[in-house]
């Protein structure tokens, strides 16, 4: 029988032994063809860029990136630990030295049946191109071992640029302080009809007392003296006055006033004779009187 202590001894042996053959077997199993019998190196790099003819110098641009194999119909063999990376355009339109790394941390695989293949996130790049550069150039690559032979001598590696055309920004005006004029309510002098107050021949009715009737007094005074023994004085004053009012018609309102009596002047012939009637009849009446006296005397 064995002993405890050797059992353990073979135990940990055969574990050493089996760990060689995993970490060895594994090594060679990398460092050789695979698959069996692939013949080719179809790593494939796609590089598209947006937008797709021309830049405006300031802005940016967009690249995208895809790396793929395979496939096995086609013969590919596997690669592994695969670098990518994209380098934007310079100042003076040519890639830049320093790129953006898009593989994963030890690169990535691409197996030949084309499971692995990515596309990578975009990567914006600031277009900033010196005076006169008018073509700026941007770069992608791609590089991994191909597993074709034992000891893996080969190299599957890709570059590709991509180019866009640059223009310069259109200036746009820088604004200035510029004083606007506020229209206002300026007084335009449209002529309104306004009263000018011009005096104007208006016919007031303002009455006017204009005599237009001119009565005329003929005086017929035909005394007649018969001396009797009782003189008598019969006056036959008849005056005729005849008014003859003669209605005019004005533009203004005329207002005739009743004819005024006309009474004959002491110094006519009618009024002289007027006079001396009076004197005859006052005689007479005194007279009369002093008969009466006489007679109430006796």
């Amino acid at each position: 029988m064995r002993s405890r202590e050797g059992s353990l001894v073979v135990g940990v042996g055969r574990a050493l032994a089996l760990l060689a053959v995993i970490v060895f077997g594994v090594g060679a199993a990398s460092a050789h063809q695979n698959p069996p019998g692939c013949s080719a190196n179809n790593l494939s790099l796609d590089l598209q860029v947006v937008p797709s003819t021309t830049v405006t110098n300031g802005s940016n641009a967009t690249y995208t990136v895809t790396v793929s194999n395979g496939t096995v119909a086609n013969g590919a063999c596997d690669i592994t630990t695969t670098a990518v990376a994209l380098c934007c355009p310079g100042a003076d339109g040519q890639p830049l030295a320093s790129c953006v790394t898009l593989n994963g941390v030890g690169g990535d695989d691409f197996p030949a049946d084309g499971t692995g293949d990515i596309t990578y996130p975009g990567v914006v790049c600031p277009i900033n191109t010196d005076p006169g550069v008018t073509t700026i150039l941007a770069q992608a690559t791609a590089s991994g071992t191909l597993h074709k032979n034992v000891g893996d001598p080969d190299i599957a590696a890709i570059t590709k640029s991509i180019s866009l055309q640059v223009v310069p920004p259109t200036p746009t005006p820088t604004p200035t302080d510029t004083p606007t004029v506020t229209p206002t309510a300026t007084p335009t002098d449209t002529p309104t009809a306004t009263p000018t107050n011009t005096p104007t021949a208006t016919p007031t009715n303002t009455p006017t007392d204009t005599p237009t009737a001119t009565p005329t007094a003929t005086p017929t005074n035909t005394p007649t003296a018969t001396p009797t023994n009782t003189p008598t004085a019969t006056p036959t004053d008849t005056p005729t006055a005849t008014p003859t009012a003669t209605a005019t018609s004005s533009a203004t309102a005329t207002r005739t006033r009743p004819p005024i009596p006309v009474v004959a002047s002491p110094a006519a012939p009618s009024g002289m004779l007027m006079i001396a009637m009076l004197g005859l009849a006052v005689l007479w009446t005194l007279r009369r009187v002093a008969v009466a006296k006489g007679k109430d005397a006796a």
